[in-house]
């Protein structure tokens, strides 16, 4: 499996999408810095930002926009993965297509061109009900639930746990107060 020590070598790919306030903190990580703790292992991986994925052209860290290869990355990490939480449930019109970052990212880096894996970072995986961490993990699994449940062996399909678990946490979270601090 690809991961960030793989791609010092020059063995693999990396791209770290994350919002652009915390650009800074990845791009110590990979530059010769006298404050980069890691400088020693010498690490290569594309910087962008959640907003660049609304883009199709531009320069966005360095990069220009319009010549990137999105379909060629062996790992991609996702700093602060929540952000991607809504899937394909809302949309916009992006160059006369209607996308969002999700879908662009799923349809532009993740499944076309070379097997990607994916790392995600959040300390919020889920904001308001269990279709957030859903979502976020049809990312790994480039959205085909089928693929998932086949390596873990279960026998109910990801939407079906999913739904089974926002039904009993909606049902539990309806119970007066007394009953759910004896549970």
């Amino acid at each position: 499996m690809p991961s960030l020590n793989s791609t010092k070598a020059g063995t693999g790919t990396c791209w770290c999408f994350c919002p652009k306030k915390l650009a800074a903190n990845w791009n110590t990580f990979r530059e010769n810095y006298v404050n980069n703790p890691v400088a020693a292992d010498r690490f290569a991986y594309t910087v962008l930002f959640h907003t660049d994925l609304s883009r199709n052209g531009g320069d966005s860290n360095g990069i220009d926009l319009s010549r990137l290869n999105c379909a060629n990355y062996d790992l991609v990490v996702i700093d602060e993965s929540h952000n991607f939480r809504n899937g394909s449930d809302t949309v916009s019109k992006v160059a006369g297509k209607e996308e969002n970052r999700y879908l662009r990212l799923m349809n532009r880096v993740l499944k076309p061109g070379v097997r990607t894996k994916v790392v995600m970072l959040s300390a919020t995986p889920v904001n308001n009900r269990f279709t957030d961490l859903k979502n976020q993990l049809a990312l790994a699994y480039e959205g085909n639930s089928g693929v998932l449940g086949e390596k873990l062996h279960i026998s109910h399909s990801i939407e079906d746990i999913f739904r089974s678990a926002q039904k009993a946490f909606n049902d539990w979270s309806k119970l007066p107060g007394e009953e759910v601090r004896h549970m």
